[in-house]
């Protein structure tokens, strides 16, 4: 058969690609500095597949197989390539079709999708429509996402 990681043409499986983000995935909250008048953090939301530069192959098909969705981001000097869905539609749909053969990373994509659909109809760069108590409960979405995350290095904003 050979080696087939390195040439694959096919697409995956999504039982595939959610057994690869429960390993070698995540979703990051983040809560940025944000100067408004009105809120004072700007939540963003992100999924990743990391993986080996060498295994750049296997994010490009991951990708194609969820519909050519985000990018993929390479870091030369740790050697390694992720594919980044940061787009909220795009994030949404990909979370809700692989929500129910995710296992590890299940809880954080019920938050994320919670979080995402109460960001709706709020636009970047526009003013905010949300109202005080569901930022709030935003922010406190955010933080359950975070607490549930691995402790790394890096993180921003942890209110």
């Amino acid at each position: 058969m050979g080696n087939t990681v390195g040439s694959l043409r096919q697409e995956l499986t999504d039982d595939y690609i959610a057994g690869f983000f429960d390993g070698d995935g995540s979703i990051i909250a983040t809560l940025e500095e944000y100067r408004s008048n009105r809120y004072p953090y700007r939540v963003r939301l992100k999924a990743n597949f990391a993986q080996h530069l060498r295994h750049i192959e296997v994010l490009k098909t991951i990708q194609r197989t969820l519909g050519n969705v985000g990018a993929i981001r390479i870091v030369v000097p740790k050697q390694y390539a992720e594919l980044v869905i940061q787009n909220r539609t795009e994030l949404t749909i990909i979370l809700e079709r692989l929500m129910p053969r995710l296992v590890l990373k299940k809880r954080q994509a019920q938050l994320a999708l919670q979080a995402l659909k109460a960001l709706e109809g709020n636009q970047k760069h526009q003013p905010s429509n949300l109202s005080a108590t569901k930022y709030e409960r935003i922010l406190d979405i955010i933080r359950n996402i975070r607490s549930l995350n691995a402790v790394s290095g890096g993180k921003r904003m942890v209110v």
